[in-house]
């Protein structure tokens, strides 16, 4: 508070008797008022402020899910049904993927156990000099090898539609 507003208070508790004491504890009311009304003021610009920065975040995230529900209504061919939140229609379709993913790298192995036993009857080795072109190019094919660790294993929620992971034992 300031001198002067202090000086004031004082000088009417002097000149005004118990009249005075009802003069400063209004104008100590007024005080407090103030400050607490300036504060308050604070508070609502920086909530403002925050909540400004919350809408743009939250604007974003809505993109972000839109985003993802265009791909799945892209990439799956259908639309999203009224009874499916996007979590569940996004998460259907991606775990749709991981099946589609998880049947090529089956193929894939099983092609490549098929052809490492036609190596095998042909009794063919890649240190052998007279190896042809193709041959060699086939057992590099065969050298590699899908890291099909990604693929896990989970199932959506009937009741709250999020992806549940199993547990690691």
């Amino acid at each position: 508070m300031s001198n002067t507003i202090d000086s004031w208070l004082e000088a009417q508790r002097i000149n005004n008797g118990s009249h005075g004491f009802e003069c400063i504890g209004i104008a100590r009311m007024q005080q407090v008022w103030e400050a607490a009304q300036k504060e308050l003021r604070q508070q609502l610009a920086d909530s403002q402020k925050q909540s400004i920065e919350d809408s743009e975040n939250i604007l974003r995230l809505i993109e972000t899910i839109k985003y993802l529900q265009g791909i799945a209504v892209r990439g799956s061919g259908i639309d999203q049904s009224d009874d499916q939140t996007v979590e569940q229609f996004v998460l259907s379709y991606v775990k749709g993927l991981e099946q589609q993913l998880a049947a090529a790298l089956a193929a894939c192995k099983q092609k490549d156990e098929a052809l490492e036993g036609l190596i095998d009857t042909m009794d063919l080795r890649l240190d052998d000099d007279d190896l042809s072109l193709e041959t060699r190019t086939a057992f590099e094919a065969l050298s590699i090898q899908p890291d099909d660790a990604a693929l896990v294993d989970g199932e959506i929620c009937n009741s709250c539609g999020h992806f549940l992971r199993p547990s690691s034992s």
